[in-house]
Protein backbone atom coordinates (compact mmCIF):
# COMPACT_ATOMS: atom_id res chain seq x y z
CA UNK A 1 0.00 0.00 0.00
CA UNK A 2 1.15 3.40 -0.64
CA UNK A 3 1.47 5.69 2.35
CA UNK A 4 3.33 8.72 0.44
CA UNK A 5 1.05 10.10 -2.71
CA UNK A 6 2.69 13.06 -4.58
CA UNK A 7 0.10 14.95 -6.92
CA UNK A 8 0.55 17.21 -9.61
CA UNK A 9 -1.15 18.61 -12.03
CA UNK A 10 -0.15 18.53 -15.65
CA UNK A 11 2.40 22.07 -17.00
CA UNK A 12 0.56 25.17 -18.82
CA UNK A 13 -0.90 23.72 -22.36
CA UNK A 14 -0.23 24.54 -25.50
CA UNK A 15 -3.35 25.92 -26.72
CA UNK A 16 -3.53 28.14 -23.87
CA UNK A 17 -0.09 29.69 -24.76
CA UNK A 18 -1.45 29.82 -28.78
CA UNK A 19 -4.78 30.94 -28.91
CA UNK A 20 -4.89 29.65 -32.38
CA UNK A 21 -3.65 26.02 -31.93
CA UNK A 22 -7.01 24.33 -32.03
CA UNK A 23 -8.00 25.62 -34.98
CA UNK A 24 -5.04 24.05 -37.00
CA UNK A 25 -4.93 21.04 -34.73
CA UNK A 26 -5.88 17.68 -35.76
CA UNK A 27 -6.70 16.40 -32.13
CA UNK A 28 -7.91 20.26 -30.45
CA UNK A 29 -9.32 18.54 -27.48
CA UNK A 30 -5.66 17.07 -26.30
CA UNK A 31 -3.07 19.71 -26.32
CA UNK A 32 0.03 19.20 -25.13
CA UNK A 33 2.54 21.48 -23.08
CA UNK A 34 3.87 25.20 -24.41
CA UNK A 35 7.26 26.04 -23.40
CA UNK A 36 6.54 27.28 -20.52
CA UNK A 37 4.97 24.37 -19.63
CA UNK A 38 7.70 21.72 -21.03
CA UNK A 39 9.98 24.13 -18.42
CA UNK A 40 7.41 23.32 -15.59
CA UNK A 41 7.37 19.82 -16.19
CA UNK A 42 11.25 19.73 -16.37
CA UNK A 43 11.18 21.59 -12.63
CA UNK A 44 8.72 19.25 -11.67
CA UNK A 45 11.01 16.26 -12.62
CA UNK A 46 14.13 18.19 -10.58
CA UNK A 47 11.84 18.44 -7.67
CA UNK A 48 11.23 14.62 -6.90
CA UNK A 49 14.40 13.35 -8.15
CA UNK A 50 14.78 13.41 -4.18
CA UNK A 51 11.29 11.72 -3.45
CA UNK A 52 11.86 8.48 -3.74
CA UNK A 53 9.02 7.73 -5.73
CA UNK A 54 8.37 4.11 -7.17
CA UNK A 55 5.22 4.78 -8.90
CA UNK A 56 4.17 7.22 -11.86
CA UNK A 57 0.54 7.16 -12.63
CA UNK A 58 -0.81 9.32 -15.10
CA UNK A 59 -3.94 10.90 -17.03
CA UNK A 60 -3.56 9.10 -20.82
CA UNK A 61 -3.91 12.40 -22.22
CA UNK A 62 -1.11 14.01 -23.92
CA UNK A 63 -0.25 17.34 -21.53
CA UNK A 64 -0.19 14.26 -18.53
CA UNK A 65 2.23 12.13 -20.41
CA UNK A 66 4.35 15.13 -21.55
CA UNK A 67 4.74 16.29 -18.10
CA UNK A 68 4.78 12.74 -16.60
CA UNK A 69 7.67 12.05 -19.19
CA UNK A 70 10.45 14.55 -17.60
CA UNK A 71 9.96 12.76 -13.87
CA UNK A 72 10.09 9.22 -15.08
CA UNK A 73 13.48 9.89 -17.28
CA UNK A 74 14.94 11.71 -14.07
CA UNK A 75 14.02 8.77 -12.14
CA UNK A 76 13.79 5.80 -14.59
CA UNK A 77 10.74 4.82 -14.26
CA UNK A 78 7.74 3.06 -16.21
CA UNK A 79 4.63 5.69 -16.40
CA UNK A 80 1.61 3.78 -16.01
CA UNK A 81 -1.67 5.09 -18.13
CA UNK A 82 -4.81 5.46 -15.99
CA UNK A 83 -8.07 5.97 -18.05
CA UNK A 84 -9.59 7.21 -14.14
CA UNK A 85 -7.32 9.81 -13.77
CA UNK A 86 -8.50 11.38 -17.25
CA UNK A 87 -10.07 14.61 -18.08
CA UNK A 88 -13.46 15.53 -16.79
CA UNK A 89 -15.46 14.11 -19.36
CA UNK A 90 -17.84 17.61 -19.27
CA UNK A 91 -20.50 18.00 -21.90
CA UNK A 92 -19.64 21.83 -21.07
CA UNK A 93 -15.92 21.33 -22.03
CA UNK A 94 -16.69 18.73 -24.87
CA UNK A 95 -19.50 17.96 -27.53
CA UNK A 96 -18.05 14.67 -27.69
CA UNK A 97 -15.78 12.22 -25.45
CA UNK A 98 -12.34 13.11 -25.51
CA UNK A 99 -10.57 10.20 -26.42
CA UNK A 100 -6.85 10.70 -25.96
CA UNK A 101 -3.98 9.00 -28.36
CA UNK A 102 -4.35 4.33 -28.32
CA UNK A 103 -2.03 3.23 -26.11
CA UNK A 104 0.28 1.88 -28.86
CA UNK A 105 0.44 5.66 -30.29
CA UNK A 106 1.26 7.13 -27.31
CA UNK A 107 3.67 4.25 -26.19
CA UNK A 108 5.71 4.44 -28.97
CA UNK A 109 5.84 8.15 -28.51
CA UNK A 110 7.00 8.02 -24.52
CA UNK A 111 9.29 4.71 -24.37
CA UNK A 112 8.36 5.28 -20.63
CA UNK A 113 4.81 3.65 -20.83
CA UNK A 114 3.97 0.28 -19.40
CA UNK A 115 1.87 -0.90 -22.55
CA UNK A 116 0.64 -4.22 -20.33
CA UNK A 117 -0.99 -2.22 -17.58
CA UNK A 118 -5.02 -1.53 -17.00
CA UNK A 119 -6.71 1.36 -16.02
CA UNK A 120 -8.62 0.79 -12.82
CA UNK A 121 -11.80 2.69 -13.66
CA UNK A 122 -12.94 3.94 -17.04
CA UNK A 123 -14.87 7.59 -16.88
CA UNK A 124 -18.00 7.66 -18.65
CA UNK A 125 -19.13 10.19 -21.19
CA UNK A 126 -20.93 13.07 -19.93
CA UNK A 127 -20.39 13.37 -16.91
CA UNK A 128 -21.12 16.02 -13.62
CA UNK A 129 -18.30 17.67 -11.85
CA UNK A 130 -19.34 15.34 -8.67
CA UNK A 131 -19.40 12.25 -10.86
CA UNK A 132 -15.86 13.13 -12.26
CA UNK A 133 -14.97 13.97 -8.54
CA UNK A 134 -15.99 10.83 -7.20
CA UNK A 135 -14.08 8.65 -9.94
CA UNK A 136 -11.20 10.45 -9.11
CA UNK A 137 -11.33 9.61 -5.69
CA UNK A 138 -12.57 6.17 -6.10
CA UNK A 139 -9.38 5.55 -8.58
CA UNK A 140 -7.00 6.80 -6.43
CA UNK A 141 -8.03 4.60 -3.37
CA UNK A 142 -7.58 2.17 -5.75
CA UNK A 143 -4.21 2.96 -6.69
CA UNK A 144 -3.10 3.70 -3.26
CA UNK A 145 -4.14 -0.34 -2.38
CA UNK A 146 -2.33 -1.65 -5.42
CA UNK A 147 1.18 0.32 -5.10
CA UNK A 148 3.53 -0.56 -2.44
CA UNK A 149 6.00 2.93 -2.02
CA UNK A 150 5.52 6.40 -2.92
CA UNK A 151 3.32 7.20 -5.81
CA UNK A 152 3.40 10.07 -8.20
CA UNK A 153 0.14 10.99 -10.18
CA UNK A 154 0.04 13.46 -12.70
CA UNK A 155 -3.47 14.75 -13.85
CA UNK A 156 -5.85 17.35 -14.15
CA UNK A 157 -7.31 20.28 -12.27
CA UNK A 158 -10.62 19.06 -11.10
CA UNK A 159 -9.56 15.22 -10.80
CA UNK A 160 -6.48 16.33 -9.18
CA UNK A 161 -8.76 17.93 -6.25
CA UNK A 162 -11.46 14.86 -6.50
CA UNK A 163 -8.04 12.53 -5.81
CA UNK A 164 -7.21 14.29 -2.65
CA UNK A 165 -10.69 14.42 -1.78
CA UNK A 166 -10.99 10.26 -2.19
CA UNK A 167 -7.38 9.95 0.15
CA UNK A 168 -9.20 12.36 3.07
Amino acid sequence: MAEVVWIARHGHRQDYADLGWRKRAERPHDPGLSAAGIVEAQDLAKRLTAASIEHIVASPFLRTVVTAAHTATALNLPIQLEAGLGEHMSSKLFKHRPDPLPLDKMADRFPQITRHYHSQMLPTFPETDEEAIIRAGQTLQQLVKTCSGPLLIVTHELIGKGAVWGLV
